[in-house]
């Protein structure tokens, strides 16, 4: 039963990359920092996994499901009256990582997949008191296929040997396509945005005269020392090829891949790590990609 509650942003072409160090966040990931106190992590897995409906509602409330039931409707000929279900995860997860400069300790990542293509995810940190959500977050990935999860949420590397989530979320419309990339650290107790930016992005308006095109970039971000400084390079590949006459579906359309047959030479933009923003800033305009940016 499809569920939307959040609007998707509507994109032009061209969209530039954004850097984020407060709360600027893509509108593709809803994203809240409100606390909210848990029982442990697995105690919160294994009530999501309950038979019981309530105790999987409290379960899904904590971990950040702003809907976490749907209705069901009356059948009068059996005498069945209205009443409401409680959603259950088709996928779960839980890792525990630093991300924090504190490499003992760690914080724990939850993540679930509902409904097929709803994907939730939270973090919360061990206090004097017990665990605290810290912050969740949800996307309505309905273009992806394959392992969500793994795709929504990762753990890459970040300055100073600390550990970084990476959040990737997705929307679009008709002829239309959108992925942001967000990269969290903890700081103070509080999970911080340190770099937004749109992963990929592809726009192919429809044209009466059969002439339209689509046009699109991917975006890559991988950590790299600038000296004894901590960064990272953006790569950036835009690309464009012509819609058929016919409109036939081409390989393009469904194959990230294949796009890339179309792309422009890259180029990079420096960044490096702000401590006192406690994020990555931008350090230079874009520029042909050296070697060495690139080898990853």
């Amino acid at each position: 039963m499809a569920r939307i509650f959040f609007s998707l942003l509507l994109l032009s072409w061209p969209l530039a990359a954004q850097t984020s160090a407060g709360d600027q966040q893509a509108d593709e990931l809803q994203l809240s920092r409100v606390h909210v106190g848990w029982p442990t992590p697995e105690i919160l897995l294994e009530n999501l996994r309950s038979t019981d409906g309530p105790t999987r509602l409290k379960a899904l409330t904590l971990l950040g499901d702003p809907r976490p039931q749907y209705s069901i409707n009356a059948d009068a000929k059996k005498g069945i009256p209205a009443t409401t279900g409680v959603y259950e995860p088709d996928e779960l997860e839980l890792r525990y990582e630093s991300l924090n400069d504190d490499s003992d300790q760690r914080e724990a990542i939850v993540g679930a997949v509902i409904e097929s293509s709803y994907i939730y995810g939270a973090v919360a940190i061990q206090t004097q008191t017990g665990w605290e959500r810290i912050a969740n977050f949800s996307c309505w990935c309905k273009y992806e296929d394959g392992d969500l999860l793994a795709g929504f949420m990762q753990v890459d590397d970040g300055p100073n040997g600390s550990s970084e989530l990476v959040v990737r979320a997705s929307g679009g419309g008709t002829g239309l396509y959108d992925q942001s990339e967000s990269h969290f650290r903890v700081h103070k107790g509080e999970l911080r945005t340190v770099l937004s930016f749109t992963r990929r992005f592809r726009e192919c308006p429809w044209s009466p005269s059969g002439n339209g095109v689509c046009d699109g970039a991917h975006r890559w971000f991988h950590s790299q020392a600038w000296g004894q400084v901590q960064g990272g390079v953006l790569v950036e590949s835009k690309f464009r090829f012509n819609i058929p006459e016919d409109h036939t579906p081409r390989a393009e359309y469904s194959i990230p891949e294949l796009e890339r047959v179309h792309a422009q030479p890259p180029t990079c933009t420096k960044y490096v790590w702000d401590e006192k923003q406690f994020a990555y800033t931008k350090s230079s305009a874009a520029h042909a990609c050296r070697e060495t940016e690139i080898e990853k």
